[in-house]
């Protein structure tokens, strides 16, 4: 928890904008925020998928910086399989 409530709604506000682009792979996503620079954590399974994280950021009114964490984690080729 943070003592900066700026952070705190920083925070709120980008996963409140991950979670409007209504891709699930982006639910799970970690963000801290600290003096206006964000950090996400975590795994998507594509490289759309962590550009979408990227042009969120950008978006969200009040990100300074943003250090992107995130790695892309294909499905493995036997789900892959499964889905076609």
């Amino acid at each position: 928890m943070h003592s900066n409530p700026r952070d705190t709604d920083l925070e709120r506000r980008v996963t409140s904008f991950l979670f409007g682009r209504h891709l699930p792979g982006l639910r799970h996503i970690e963000v801290e925020a600290r003096d206006g620079v964000v950090t996400l954590r975590g795994r998507v399974r594509t490289f759309y998928e962590k550009q979408i994280c990227h042009q969120c950021c950008r978006r969200v009114a009040g990100v300074l910086k943003f250090i992107d964490a995130v790695d892309v984690d294909p499905l493995p080729a036997e789900e892959q399989a499964a889905r076609v």
